[in-house]
């Protein structure tokens, strides 16, 4: 158990570093994702094996390139870090004591869900954009995971279906009658997966976290930074970490909001 959980840890690391490898290359448009040579972003020199070490190679550089002593962006090890306490989160929460292959193949795909969506998170707070790719990968691998998770139980899994459908709507519908002055579109697809992966309760409340956290942040903003409310400040991160939150209560916590079910 203790090992499983630990690979799921350190793969979970490893993985957030191409996640960052991702993010870079979907916004400069550059080819070669999956086998082209890292390298920095300001000299270009080519990077040598031991700058690629997850979380280590910035510490131990100092957060600054070997060659050109440019500062490397804290984006790098948060990411990182980020993507394994996902998974190592998705591996306690998913894997029991006797665990099945079932188990850890559901685990893996939520732990890819989760960092896709990561991927979603970061670009869309850097660039006020959704990818969609991203998001399809989601839709369809949490789908096939929330199927083999209800055991293959089709009526479960329409809930599923009918809490994302509905949270697409919902958030679709303030896009479509607003012209993406109130949110973007991308937001009703965000919330499709979140409403996909933890079914009707569980969306609910982590579309109301979404919520919460999005006007604290709006308001904090107009009043110690000078905002207004012209402001655009992307929705997508908290629907995101609303969907991480609500899973960690459902999966740690799943009578703590017991009184709101009907």
């Amino acid at each position: 158990m203790f090992m499983v959980i630990f690979i799921f840890l350190v793969f979970g690391i490893i993985i957030g570093s191409f996640l960052n490898v991702v993010i870079y290359r979907i916004a400069s448009g550059e080819g070669g994702i999956v086998f082209g040579s890292s390298h920095c972003r300001d000299c270009n020199h080519e990077l040598a094996w031991n700058d690629n070490i997850p979380v280590l190679s910035y510490l131990r550089l100092l957060g600054k390139c070997r060659y050109c002593k440019e500062k490397i962006s804290i984006q790098y090890p948060l990411v990182e870090s980020i993507t394994g306490i996902l998974f190592l989160v998705v591996a306690i929460a998913r894997i029991g004591e006797n665990f099945s292959t079932q188990d850890i193949i559901v685990a893996g795909m939520i732990s890819i869900v989760f960092a896709a969506m990561l991927v979603v998170l970061v670009y869309d707070l850097k660039y006020m954009e959704v990818p969609m790719v991203a998001i399809y990968l989601s839709a369809i691998i949490v789908a096939i995971a929330i199927y083999i998770q209800v055991s293959y139980d089709l009526k479960e899994f329409i809930f599923h279906i009918v809490a994302a459908m509905a949270s697409f709507l919902f958030f679709f519908s303030f896009s479509f009658f607003s012209d993406e002055k109130w949110m973007g579109y991308g937001d009703g697809y965000i919330a499709f997966v979140v409403g996909l992966a933890l079914g009707p309760f569980w969306a609910f409340i982590a579309l109301l976290l979404a919520v919460w956290t999005g006007s604290i942040v709006g308001v904090v903003m107009i009043i110690f930074k000078g905002k207004d409310m012209k402001t655009a400040i992307p929705f997508g991160p908290f629907l995101i970490g609303g969907m991480y939150v609500a899973f960690c209560l459902m999966s740690f916590f799943p009578n703590w909001l017991d009184f709101m079910k009907l």
